[in-house]
């Protein structure tokens, strides 16, 4: 994808300060306190870690805040056909990203915005586009945002709009990786709905095995997919 490694000067920690801050806070707040015993338990740890630091550990930079209350998720660009994936229950990201969090994240802080720019792969190795595209969705995540707040003030004696996640429509349950019955039911309810993914068809269930394998992808075994040779 054209992205390439630019080490930094020896013994000139500024010139990469984010990382070396982030690399001292590991060191200080976990690894220095506890015995490593090989890569499979250091990265049990380091998710730990990793969740601890986003969800509990408060930040100055954020007035004692800690990140995940103030993560501003934009799901940007057309998914799938022109006429699926722009609400919750149609578009499988939002419930991707929800359930990742373990649900920290609050719902209404997800929103999908399909006439938004989308993120190309070619963008990725130039950060002048990057960073356009950064400041396009803040603009539009920020705005967004006003609007609901703006309501909650100005309205305060009326009755408040609450916001629940809806996930897709109900689907025949998936008992086992071989169950082809209910994934070729999954598929025609979902092919005869135009608002929705094709991907949902089985989106709930890999979401829902992601969650429970800790967030590994190896781990997760995909209907049509996994022990199938193409």
């Amino acid at each position: 994808m054209g992205i390439r490694d630019r080490p930094i000067a020896p013994g000139s920690p500024w010139q990469n300060g984010f990382a070396e801050r982030l690399i001292g806070s590991i060191r200080r707040e976990c690894v220095d306190h506890m015995v490593v015993l090989g890569e499979a338990h250091l990265r049990r740890i380091l998710t730990r870690y990793s969740a601890y630091y986003n969800e509990l550990r408060t930040h100055r930079s954020l007035d004692k805040d800690a990140p995940i209350h103030r993560a501003m998720v934009l799901v940007s660009g057309q998914s799938g056909r022109p006429t699926a994936g722009v609400t919750w229950s149609t578009n499988n990201i939002c419930n991707l990203i929800w359930k990742s969090s373990d649900r920290r994240i609050a719902p209404e802080r997800i929103f999908v915005a399909p006439h938004a720019p989308g993120l190309s792969v070619d963008n990725l190795s130039n950060a002048e586009a990057l960073r356009d595209l950064e400041k396009a969705y803040r603009e539009i995540w920020c705005q967004t945002r006003a609007s609901v707040d703006v309501a909650r003030k100005m309205f305060q004696a009326y009755e408040a709009f609450i916001f629940r996640p809806i996930e897709a429509e109900m689907l025949p349950a998936i008992k086992s990786l071989g169950d082809h019955a209910a994934c070729v039911a999954r598929l025609r309810r979902i092919m005869e709905d135009p608002q929705q993914l094709l991907s949902n068809c089985v989106a709930d269930y890999i979401i829902d095995e992601l969650h429970r394998c800790n967030h590994q992808p190896e781990d997760v075994q995909i209907p049509g997919f996994t022990n199938v040779d193409y």
